[in-house]
């Protein structure tokens, strides 16, 4: 039943302050009644669209991704099961023109030294369009030249309402060819209504509410029977996602507590997955460290993080576009070997050239030698925005082809890895 038979009073006092030159924090009054406050954005005044929606008592947003020397006006509404309340008053800012370093970019003090794993071997693969086939796999190594050693499966915990089961005959078909399946678990009703599902805070999580649902994904893992990698709620330091500290009525710390509360359901019936903790890269807009979200060791046995180049916005090589959050997450405690969970670098508009330098550099050179421990990666293979493929233009796949041709990225030869924890594979 709704709490107000009226809709909520006008948002008041909105401010916007500037955080970088791609990033707004927007604050105003909190607003009684509301279930929802939509931030809205407008490049000319005239034209506007809603970017995001936040919890109703939230009076704070921060806005990703704007474009630099640029400016936009603001605008918040709140909703409940009402209807809308008017608009707020309208604030303009003008985004700072991004300074980009100096060219070649150094590097901050070497990062720590890699494990005592052996020759360092990768596994390597691609993040595809749904539904994942053998066929749609067989095309992907094909274009590589190379058999991949991972698959990423990304799944929600319910879908419509119905719990979803675990992925046995995928992830079967996955361990087959070699591969090892990584499971990314998103604890929500994939159904549900964007960033506000009230059902899905962390705080009910950790209370057990869906202890039955997790309970009954980890048997049907056990069942299976073989390791894999376990992604549980990516990127939760973005306010793209619910579970993200700063909205759904989430508080600081709450997403490390249910992920301690989720490992202690799981983990006994099925002991082996490789739990990874999977950030946004921490100089990206949200605000949160991600030492926030982290769990703690006991927790996750690979520490990862996911990172795109952000062009058009501005360009970064790979080292940029790692390197803060790489030293981030060895500061969480002793070494552990990292996974890059999602990247890719976009089309520069040259016809490939500046994208397949990237692509040899990350391949090659970084992630061989200052970024040693990284031993997992994992291309985002898809159109979305703009096109991130390997393929996207002749020079990027060819820089690809040779790149993942090199004795570091991982053969697909683990058909029977041991029971328990993975780990990197060597050469």
């Amino acid at each position: 039943m709704p709490t107000s038979t009226l809709v909520p009073a006008t948002p008041t006092q909105l401010n916007a302050r500037i955080i970088s030159p791609v990033h707004v924090e927007l604050t105003w009054t909190l607003v009684a009644d509301a279930l929802t406050v939509s931030i809205q954005r407008s490049a000319d005044g005239i034209t506007w669209a809603t970017d995001f929606q936040v919890s109703g008592n939230c009076a704070f947003a921060s806005v990703p991704y704007c474009t630099p020397a640029t400016t936009y006006q603001f605008r918040v509404l709140a909703s409940n099961a009402i209807g809308d309340s008017p608009l707020s008053n309208v604030v303009s800012v003008t985004m700072p023109a991004l300074i980009l370093p100096p060219l070649p970019f150094v590097l901050p003090p070497p990062p720590p030294p890699p494990l005592p794993l052996g020759v360092p071997g990768i596994f390597w693969g691609a993040l595809q369009p749904a539904p994942w086939s053998v066929a749609q796999q067989t095309a992907f190594d094909t274009l590589c030249g190379k058999a991949a050693s991972l698959v990423q499966i990304p799944q929600s915990l319910i879908h419509g309402g119905v719990t979803r089961t675990f992925p046995t005959a995928t992830f079967e078909a996955i361990r087959l060819r070699g591969c090892v399946p990584m499971l990314t678990l998103f604890l929500y009703d994939d159904q549900g209504s964007g960033t506000i599902q009230p059902l899905f805070t962390s705080a009910l999580i950790a209370s057990g509410k869906y202890d039955a649902q997790i309970t009954s994904l980890a048997q049907g893992a056990q069942a299976w029977g073989h390791p894999f990698f376990l992604n549980v709620n990516p990127e939760m330091n973005g306010p793209w996602h619910l579970y993200c500290d700063e909205i759904n009525g989430n508080k600081p710390g709450d997403f490390a507590l249910m992920m301690t509360h989720v490992r202690k359901v799981f983990a006994p019936i099925c002991p082996n997955a490789s739990w990874v903790f999977c950030p946004n890269t921490q100089d990206s807009p949200p605000r949160l460290p991600i030492a926030n979200y982290y769990a703690g060791d006991s927790v996750y046995e690979w520490r990862g993080f996911d990172g795109y180049n952000p062009f058009p916005l501005w360009w970064q090589s790979f080292a940029q576009v790692v390197d803060v959050t790489y030293r981030a997450l060895n500061a969480l405690g002793a070494p552990k070997p990292i996974f890059l969970c999602e990247h890719a670098c976009p089309e520069s508009g040259d016809g490939g050239a500046q994208k397949a330098a990237w692509i040899t550099d990350a391949y090659l050179k970084q992630l061989i030698t200052t970024y040693s421990l990284i031993r997992g990666v994992c291309w985002y293979q898809l159109i979305e925005a703009t096109d991130w493929r390997i393929n996207s233009t002749t020079p990027a796949l060819t820089a690809f082809q040779a790149a993942v041709a090199d004795k570091h990225f991982a053969l697909p030869t683990f058909q029977t890895l041991p029971s328990g924890p993975i780990a990197p594979p060597t050469t």
